[in-house]
């Protein structure tokens, strides 16, 4: 049984200057997790630019997040508890809490479980019971490897469809997302591969492809794995969208276009001048040392793209700005 605390990192708020007398008080009160992550950096950089939010940044330690900023860093302890977080944050200052934060290497997961289940169960379970003490809206960021990808529609996986993860990765996402739910006022909002350019460290898969490419490489790429790549901007401002509107349930947040990695690599190489020869078309199962991958985990977002009023872009269109 696992009964080591939420892995938690620590905590910074993000003050910004007192407004004109004219202006009046921030309409959200927002504490972002993952602030320094691939998708929460791209979530950061939208809410930053927000005059009327007030941002604090649930972080790890890697210094300040935003540059210049002058929030106070505290370390938390292992054993944070959402009494805690009243106490660090404030009760009556929070409306919504947009948690990114995870750990979210499959093969991490794989191999330590229980920190898989620390970082994105139990934290996840932590938050939830702060949103519901503060008043809060909870959205949190899951993923399509919550489904086994063994029998994707033509038309993509809904959010009606049956979840069944293959990996430690998927599991503990699905259970996050129970926790989430246990409010039913709350959001999910499962995010499809994503790609584009953030200030993180990490610049995902675009990133990985790019520096193959320039190498001169050959890119290994899967023609037998399906996803819905979308944009990193995109899904972040979806994300806001969904938390300031305050919207509940489940929501899926994937591109225009079902695309194999190999599809996927030759409309990278075609946006971006490289040469899509080098692209080298591999099977999945042939990937025996890492976890098992879902063959077609495609989402249908239709639901979200038409409550929000507006279509995601294709990969050609997302990169040619």
């Amino acid at each position: 049984m696992l009964t080591t605390g939420p892995f938690v990192p620590p905590c910074q708020t993000i003050s910004f200057p007192p407004k004109p007398s004219r202006y009046t008080l921030p309409t959200m009160r927002i504490l972002l997790t993952g602030g320094a992550g691939f998708l929460g950096s791209a979530c950061r950089q939208l809410l930053t630019e927000r005059t009327d939010i007030k941002v604090s940044l649930l972080r790890s330690g890697y210094g300040p997040l935003i540059p210049g900023s002058r929030g106070a860093t505290f370390e938390a302890p292992s054993s944070l508890t959402a009494h805690d977080l009243s106490h660090e944050i404030g009760a009556h200052e929070l409306s919504h809490i947009i948690h990114i934060g995870a750990l979210s290497s499959p093969e991490v997961c794989e191999r330590d479980t229980e920190l898989a289940y620390r970082s994105n169960v139990r934290f996840t379970e932590m938050l939830a019971d702060y949103a519901a003490s503060v008043g809060a809206h909870l959205t949190t960021v899951s993923t399509d490897l919550v489904f086994d990808g063994a029998q994707a529609p033509s038309e993509g996986l809904t959010e009606e469809h049956a979840t069944r993860p293959i990996s430690v990765y998927g599991t503990t996402k699905l259970l996050a997302e129970a926790a989430t739910l246990r409010a039913p006022s709350n959001s999910v909002v499962r995010v499809a591969l994503l790609y584009g350019h953030t200030s993180s460290k990490s610049q995902g898969v675009l990133g990985w492809m790019e520096r193959t490419f320039k190498e001169g490489s050959p890119l290994s790429l899967f023609s037998d794995e399906y996803r819905t790549p979308i944009h990193v901007a995109d899904a972040a401002q979806a994300i806001l969208d969904i938390s300031k509107s305050k919207l509940s349930g489940i929501w899926h947040c994937g591109g225009p276009q079902r695309l194999s990695r190999v599809d996927f690599g030759t409309l990278v190489a075609q946006a971006l001048g490289y040469d899509p020869a080098l692209i080298r078309s591999t099977s999945r199962l042939t990937n025996a040392n890492r976890p098992t991958r879902p063959e077609d985990v495609s989402l249908n977002s239709e639901r979200l793209w038409k409550t929000l009023g507006r279509k995601p872009r294709g990969v050609i269109e997302a990169l040619a700005g």
